[in-house]
Parts: structure tokens; sequence; C-alpha cells
């Protein structure tokens, strides 16, 4: 990938698609990590991916949702944060 902007990583994704003779209109999911290029509903890639079919729809990577949610918890607790430090 050369930059990741939502045109630019749609365009990426369509042209794929098409090259492989998968057809977007047959695909019903899509799932990324929660990033804002990714999953933003208005302007990110599965809104883009969205404006070729309705059928696409987007669904949120729950791995990387929990990676975050422990994350943020772990950061909040300074015994944690020194563990993982001294690591």
């Amino acid at each position: 990938m050369e930059r990741h902007g939502a045109a630019y990583l749609s365009d990426t994704v369509v042209s794929f698609l098409k090259e492989e003779g998968i057809s977007l209109e047959d695909c019903r999911g899509q799932t990324y990590d929660n990033a804002p290029n990714m999953a933003g509903q208005y302007n990110a890639l599965q809104a883009k991916l969205k404006e070729h079919c309705i059928c696409v729809l987007f669904v949120p990577c729950l791995a990387h949702s929990l990676n975050h949610a422990v994350e943020e918890t772990a950061g909040c607790l300074s015994g944690v944060t020194d563990y993982f430090q001294f690591l």
C-alpha cells in the first residue's frame, strides 16, 4: 500500500477484486480494525465499498476491539504498566 486514505484503499480493493474475477456485488461482509480510515461510516473504506454495493455490511473486528479495551485498561493501572515495562 502506498497510502492510507480511504479513496486510495477503496480503489485498490475494487481493482484487486476485478483482477481476481471476484464480483463485489457477491460480497456480503467486510471487517477491519477500528481505525478511522477503515471503519468510519461516512468517508472510510467501509463506506466507500458500500457505495459500490449496499449489501457489503461492515462488522468491526472483535479481536482489535478487545485488544484496544485491554490496552486502555492496562494503561490505567500503574502496576500492570510497570510490569510490562519491566518485561
